[in-house]
């Protein structure tokens, strides 16, 4: 009986070592504790995996490309904005236009959803990204960075762009 168990006993914790091994990755959650985040805003940080290359575009999209791709979205700005990447995606269930500024510390990611509510401004936290999303239109935008006074800066040329 005793070797019968310690095979048993092994054959269990090789079992249980397998299944903690091979499980799925547990989803992202909110970096501070007991905070919940808005559904989209975390879609928004997590949809960044999946275009790794648009951080690193240098390429200026034509403004007349960004005006026009917005305006599918109902949006019309004031003033046009240069950006490195623009491209519609899906988010979140929602058609949204993904766009990315070049900053001199990294890149800034801005996503506009059309159909989403928004309080005025408000700051999030997810996956070890921080970011911003605020009223933007009849929408929400969407600022990801790693430096808040790139964040604001680029706020600050959405906001002009608006005319706000």
């Amino acid at each position: 009986g005793g070797p019968l168990a310690l095979a048993a006993s092994l054959l269990l914790m090789v079992g249980v070592a397998a299944s903690w091994w091979l499980a799925p990755p547990a989803p992202l959650t909110e970096d501070a504790p007991h905070t919940a985040i808005d559904p989209l805003l975390a879609a928004a940080v997590d949809h960044l995996r999946y275009e790794p290359f648009a951080l690193t575009s240098k390429v200026q999209v034509p403004p007349t490309t960004v005006s026009g791709l917005l305006a599918q979205l109902g949006l019309a700005l004031a003033r046009p904005v240069e950006v490195n990447y623009a491209y519609p995606c899906p988010i979140g269930g929602q058609r949204t236009l993904h766009m990315v500024m070049q900053a001199e510390t990294g890149p800034v990611t801005v996503i506009y959803f059309r159909e989403a509510a928004a309080a005025e401004v408000e700051q999030f936290s997810h996956g070890g990204m921080s970011g911003r999303s605020l009223k933007y239109g009849d929408g929400m935008l969407v600022l990801i960075g790693n430096n808040a006074a790139e964040i604001d800066r680029v706020e600050q040329v959405w906001r002009g762009a608006l005319g706000a």
